[in-house]
């Protein structure tokens, strides 16, 4: 981790001084990537280099590209040549390489308080920053965070671009169906304008069928990581999955990545390098994670998912929830897609949903990181653990910052995971 923090810093001071451009900077942490990921599976190593491989395309300059929150509905993107360049997943790249702190500072020099979810404050630092290629274009959506429609809003000012947000309902019913519905038709028609070219639904309906694809595979994947535990991928791995299966639901990368992944599964053996054997200890305790994973290094995953005494079986937001697209309403299927989502509406849906997944995959833990400022994850937790403990499955809580490192103490979430293990051994 210290090398790669220092090729990333001296590749941010020579972005600093007009040497070189940040897509060229990704490119060279390509490279780096290919080294360091040495002890991932080969499934690991190509999901990864899927990521970095879509971020340094986003970022460079010749591409047409969007600044979106995580949950816009890219299917009213790929139609139109524009790449979804999604801020929370930069603000986690740079947090991984150790680069969080200098936009975290800008976002503070503008007035961005520290009460804020880090993940926004780090996507304001990005905007202000000037070191990245303006979007045609910032999309957002009230989808998950409240907070998408300031911090969003503020980076298409930033950019002097255009904004489009979709308010989506809360509860599912024909109504709300159809007001999303609408504003998905009006934000397509955007899009075609600031790409000055003539709207047609075709390209959508083709987005919307490779979408499905896509979904197909996802839930393939599920199966099969339900059917056989392995040790193919690191518990944070699959957790950090659930933004490409969301910024890349239109494109054919989709179902490629997904793809690879079902191979990766059925062929088995393989293992992720810092495992001794390919499948779990029979031993080890099953875990499932809540909420996203800390970005940067941490020793929590040695705790938590060393194979041994524990395992990382399964995730809350990689899980297909959605049945399917249906490509003769392109709009209506993605308004369906947005609103069913189980982290929107009411407190009962996310925990419905939860407790299946812990079903499905027998856990006997759940864990819920809880990150700095992320008031609609953190603000339901006693909720959410009692349900879980009528489950008759052990609950644990660690507050932490997903991005910004130095808000995080490890001692206390040692003590914390260790008292859990031993509950649940």
């Amino acid at each position: 981790m210290a090398l790669k923090q220092k090729i990333a810093s001296m590749n941010m001071a020579a972005i600093s001084r007009g040497i070189i451009k940040p897509h060229d900077a990704v490119k060279l942490f390509r490279r780096l990537e290919f080294i360091l990921s040495r002890k991932l599976s080969k499934g690991g190593r190509e999901l990864r280099k899927s990521q970095v491989d879509f971020i340094c395309e986003a970022l460079d300059p010749k591409n047409s590209r969007a600044w979106t929150s995580v949950f816009f509905p890219t299917e009213i993107l790929y139609p139109f040549g524009i790449i979804p360049l999604s801020l929370e997943i930069l603000s986690g790249m740079f947090s991984t390489v150790g680069l969080s702190e200098q936009f975290l500072d800008k976002a503070g020099s503008i007035g961005i308080p520290n009460t804020m979810c880090s993940f926004h404050r780090m996507l304001v630092g990005l905007a202000h920053s000037k070191h990245f290629a303006l979007p045609e274009l910032v999309g957002a959506t009230s989808l998950f965070c409240d907070g998408n429609l300031k911090t969003f809003s503020e980076t298409a000012k930033a950019g002097g671009v255009p904004f489009l947000f979709l308010d989506v309902p809360y509860e599912y019913n024909e109504g709300a169906v159809a007001y999303l519905k609408k504003q998905l038709e009006d934000a397509a028609n955007q899009v075609a304008e600031i790409k000055k070219v003539k709207y047609s639904i075709e390209p959508i309906k083709e987005a919307v069928a490779k979408a499905d694809e896509g979904l197909k595979r996802l839930k393939k994947v599920y199966e099969l990581r339900k059917a056989k535990p392995q040790n193919l991928f690191r518990g944070h791995e699959m957790a950090n999955f659930c933004f490409p299966s969301c910024y890349l639901l239109g494109s054919d990368k989709l179902i490629d990545v997904g793809d690879k992944l079902v191979r990766a599964l059925e062929r088995g053996g393989d293992r992720h390098k810092y495992y001794k054997r390919a499948t779990p200890d029979a031993g080890a305790k099953r875990i499932m994670w809540m909420h996203i994973v800390p970005q940067y290094d941490t020793e929590l995953w040695d705790l938590i998912d060393d194979g041994v005494r524990a395992r990382v079986v399964c995730e809350e937001y990689t899980t297909p929830y959605f049945e399917g697209y249906d490509v003769s309403d392109p709009f209506g299927s993605i308004a369906k897609r947005l609103i069913l989502h189980p982290s929107n509406g009411d407190i009962s849906r996310r925990i419905e949903n939860s407790i299946k997944i812990a079903r499905d995959f027998k856990v006997d833990g759940v864990v819920h990181y809880s990150s700095w400022g992320c008031h609609q994850a953190g603000g339901n937790i006693q909720q959410i653990e009692r349900a879980f403990e009528r489950e008759g499955i052990s609950f644990l809580n660690l507050n932490g910052d997903a991005v910004d490192k130095k808000n995080t103490t490890f001692g206390q979430h040692k003590t914390r995971i260790e008292a859990f293990l031993e509950k649940i051994a």
